[in-house]
């Protein structure tokens, strides 16, 4: 008979043993890449949260550290200015106020007000990068002084560019309509104390931020911080991380509001382009000539007119900005006041 084609087929021990060997090397290498992975991964994690921590602990004393030079400053400028009853001239209070700057280069601004509605400001252009495009600065520019002054509607603000040998670079003038004894930051001040604002949009950069202000005998002095300064704090690279890394860092306040993010911000709603309506040259000539129009921008009534960490928002404001794009009038929102006030 021949032999049956479905007869077993035989191993030697060699192929049996060496295919075996192969599997459990293949098994071996899965498992160790695997557990490679699997703690790699772990201590990577591990890694990033540590370092993390300690952004997050750095980030807290920056913070501590900044109200606290905020708060003792505008103490001393009280206590100078009660010693001297207001005295300097206006070069020596410029030469202070840039030394404490200097002193503290992430205050934005200091400056002063009295009842008369005087205004002085000096703004440090290194505070934050936004500060020195939004106020149109040059790269020479170093200070900024801001003065307003004059009655009822004819008031006006000058603007003066320094360099950092503080020669004036270049002056500005331009009508104003910036009262500072109606602003929160002015009639909430103290004589014993220090008081800080909400979050709220700076008037002449429109940009957010806080302000600490204390009361002398004659005026008010304040200490601006941006909230700017803070978000480069917990950017990709303050955070000593990859900048296409998925880490997103947020500081909030007690209400659960964020102050400040190392996300691109959507400062505005996108609002679709409207048609001019139709006007009389005499409706025309009214617009053109109407001055900016003030609004008051509510902090918390969500979600019709409220402020995100200063920044005005809600469908008040969108509705406004639709107004402005359809008749031509320019508005102007100012925020920082509770419903009371």
């Amino acid at each position: 008979m021949k032999p049956s084609s479905l007869s077993r087929k035989k191993f030697s021990i060699r192929f049996t043993v060496g295919t075996m060997f192969t599997v459990a090397t293949v098994l071996t290498a899965v498992v160790a890449i695997s557990l490679q992975y699997y703690f790699g991964r772990q201590m990577a994690q591990e890694h990033a949260l540590t370092k993390l921590t300690m952004a997050s602990a750095d980030i807290s004393e920056y913070i501590q550290q900044v109200e606290s030079n905020a708060t003792s400053s505008a103490q001393i400028l009280r206590s100078v200015s009660n010693a001297t009853g207001d005295q300097f001239s206006e070069s020596e209070i410029r030469d202070i106020f840039i030394q404490v700057l200097r002193d503290n280069p992430l205050f934005y601004s200091l400056y002063y007000a009295n009842h008369q509605e005087d205004f002085y400001q000096i703004i440090n252009l290194n505070s934050s990068p936004i500060v020195r495009e939004r106020i149109n600065a040059n790269e020479k520019d170093r200070w900024v002084v801001i003065k307003i002054f004059g009655l009822g509607t004819q008031r006006i603000r000058t603007t003066e560019y320094y360099d950092s040998q503080l020669t004036r670079t270049r002056i500005e003038a331009e009508r104003s309509n910036y009262f500072p004894t109606q602003r929160p930051w002015y009639h909430s001040a103290v004589a014993d104390s220090v008081y800080k604002t909400e979050p709220y949009l700076f008037k002449h950069l429109k940009i957010t931020g806080q302000t600490y202000s204390t009361r002398s005998d004659n005026s008010v002095i304040g200490v601006d911080i941006v909230l700017s300064a803070v978000s480069s704090k917990i950017s990709a690279q303050a955070l000593g991380v990859r900048s296409d890394s998925s880490v997103q860092a947020f500081i909030f306040n007690q209400r659960g509001e964020v102050l400040a993010s190392n996300l691109p911000q959507r400062t505005e709603i996108r609002i679709p382009q409207s048609r001019p309506i139709a006007m009389t040259n005499e409706q025309a000539q009214l617009v053109k000539s109407a001055p900016t129009l003030v609004v008051s921008n509510q902090n918390d009534w969500a979600p019709y007119d409220y402020s995100n960490a200063g920044e005005p928002q809600g469908y008040a404001v969108d509705t406004f900005k639709l107004m402005s794009q359809i008749t031509g009038l320019k508005f102007e929102f100012v925020n920082g006041f509770s419903s009371n006030q």
